[in-house]
């Protein structure tokens, strides 16, 4: 009977300890919820301002609707936005290598002008250049010689026969170099021979270039239309003002063709009389190997008269591929 008290006071004790432990799990608890209340409580506060922030700063910005009773019409000007960005880079990447091979090929039509280690600098830079130029338009060698269409077939034999050339040129101009690959590259045959090849090759080198470019005349006509017409920034009107802009793009366009049309005569004819007083075609037959150079005249307007050259066999290729092209469409 002594141990029932014992026992009791026990049960006692264990039950004030549960009841502890039980006050205080429920005590933390109580207070990780406070917690956790406040924390959401400070975070809504946040966000609320944020949002607060955010509301005020949207309202002091102009709705559309504001904007366009301003005059701005914001759809408009974003999508010109969009379709500006790749026309813009395409121009500027195809204009910069057109620009690169333009200033390279006409130095090296100068050889008289600068030192003979430049000549094959500039060479080597032709070389890389054209890479670029290829790599840029490596998808024509996907379509190449798949089309039977007269035109297509002409502007595929110039592509092949300039590609041609442009391999002779530059063996031959290894061959015969006398700073850069001298001592580095030695092809079989003397460098008379190798000279012989070079003035040969780059002479038909130059006509082609002429041709390749004649095929692309065309486009570039209707590219700088579309041009004049995006800069004068009448694509985008519509009512009663549409027809009055078509109007003025259509008499801007034409006035543009018919600038290009009479500066592309003007050169073509200088080039025919530079053609027949520099004796050119007969580098063409290896009857000469020397380039012709007027020491008399600046280095620029020498310049001009073999670019003139290459530009009259251009507009003689426009005329072809034009001939062939309408040919084509009436069949």
């Amino acid at each position: 009977m002594a141990d029932a008290p014992s026992q009791q006071e026990n049960s006692t004790e264990k039950i004030s300890s549960v009841a502890a432990e039980s006050a205080t799990t429920t005590t933390t608890t109580t207070v990780s919820a406070t917690t956790t209340a406040s924390a959401n409580a400070s975070t809504l506060a946040a966000v609320s301002a944020s949002a607060t922030e955010q509301s005020s700063e949207s309202n002091a910005t102009p709705s559309a609707e504001e904007l366009a009773q301003k005059g701005i019409v914001f759809e408009q000007a974003q999508g010109k936005a969009i379709k500006m960005a790749p026309w813009l880079k395409s121009m500027l990447l195809n204009a910069l290598v057109y620009v690169l091979l333009l200033c390279c090929f006409s130095h090296l039509y100068v050889v008289q002008a600068t030192p003979l280690v430049l000549h094959e600098l500039t060479g080597v830079a032709v070389c890389l250049v054209v890479i670029g130029h290829v790599v840029l338009f490596k998808s024509f060698f996907g379509y190449a010689f798949r089309q039977k269409s007269g035109v297509l077939l002409y502007r595929d034999v110039i592509v092949s026969l300039l590609f041609a050339a442009f391999v002779i040129t530059t063996i031959s101009g290894v061959g015969y170099s006398h700073e850069l690959f001298d001592d580095i590259i030695r092809l079989p045959g003397d460098r008379r021979m190798w000279h012989t090849i070079h003035t040969v090759a780059a002479a038909y080198l130059m006509i082609l270039i002429g041709f390749h470019l004649g095929c692309y005349l065309n486009k570039f006509y209707t590219f700088l239309g579309d041009t004049t017409v995006m800069l004068m920034g009448t694509t985008g009107v519509k009512g009663d003002e549409a027809s009055s802009a078509q109007d003025n793009s259509r008499k801007v366009v034409c006035y543009v063709h018919i600038l290009l049309h009479v500066c592309l005569g003007l050169i073509a004819f200088n080039g025919a009389m530079q053609f027949y007083a520099t004796g050119f075609y007969h580098k063409l037959f290896a009857e000469r190997v020397f380039s012709f150079y007027d020491f008399d005249r600046s280095a620029i307007w020498n310049v001009v008269d073999q670019v003139s050259i290459a530009m009259l066999f251009m507009v003689i290729s426009a005329i072809i591929y034009r001939f062939l092209l309408h040919k084509g469409a009436r069949q």
